[in-house]
């Protein structure tokens, strides 16, 4: 299990632990990582991410992957994040992300 990975793109490195990561989301070329405090980016994909992070990662779309520990609510249509984000989704990925999220929780005792 990997406790973080590096970032790297053409005018930064950066080392994030995994537990600091709200989630990834695809656009074009680059893969943002969103964090509390921060919204960096890096050419790839969100496999190349999902290989470096670790199981608290779950990939729920083609162009988004969260951070299951974050996640706090389930509404009709989106999800809400620990710091209040909410991400709307499809109702497939949503259904997919919910019971990801309730097997960990259960897993975690």
């Amino acid at each position: 299990m990997n406790n973080g990975f590096l970032v790297k793109n053409r005018f930064q490195e950066i080392y994030l632990n995994c537990g600091e990561v709200l989630y990834f989301m695809k656009e074009m070329r680059k893969v943002f990582i969103y964090t509390d405090g921060k919204k960096l980016w890096e050419y790839g994909s969100i496999d190349d991410l999902m290989d470096r992070s670790d199981d608290r990662m779950f990939r729920c779309h083609y162009s988004l992957a969260v951070n299951l520990d974050q996640i706090r609510s389930f509404e009709q249509d989106c999800l809400t994040l620990a710091n209040g984000i909410t991400l709307g989704m499809c109702g497939k990925a949503l259904r997919a992300t919910k019971k990801a999220w309730k097997d960990r929780l259960s897993s975690r005792g």
